[in-house]
């Protein structure tokens, strides 16, 4: 083995061992058992017929108080029937969360 190959090798231990680590962890959450049981049909389930109005976002943008010069959210706008089931997808700081306080706890903006 040359010295450019075990230098190559030497070099991708730590991917190869964080791989590892991230397997592990994979399969600990398969054998895990959830706390809530998805298949009861015990608990409160909400009566569709009382879901009424609709959420209505419309450009919205937003920043965070702490990082004044990001720009988290840039004219959002979307429409919700009700009912809907919604995914809100995005990187770490994206948004998503703000924007899911903007549209659901309504705070005093809500006619």
């Amino acid at each position: 083995m040359s010295a450019v190959q075990t230098g190559e090798t030497i070099a991708s231990v730590p991917d190869v061992s964080a791989a590892w680590k991230a397997a592990r962890d994979i399969i600990k959450l398969f054998d895990s058992v959830p706390t809530i049981d998805p298949e009861s049909t015990h608990g409160h389930i909400f009566p569709a017929e009382l879901a009424q109005g609709e959420v209505k976002i419309k450009n919205v943008h937003f920043r965070y108080p702490t990082s004044p010069s990001v720009r988290v959210l840039r004219g959002v706008s979307m429409e919700l029937e009700p009912m809907a089931f919604v995914a809100l997808v995005g990187a770490a700081g994206s948004g998503k969360s703000t924007l899911s306080v903007f549209g659901f706890s309504c705070e005093g903006y809500c006619n």
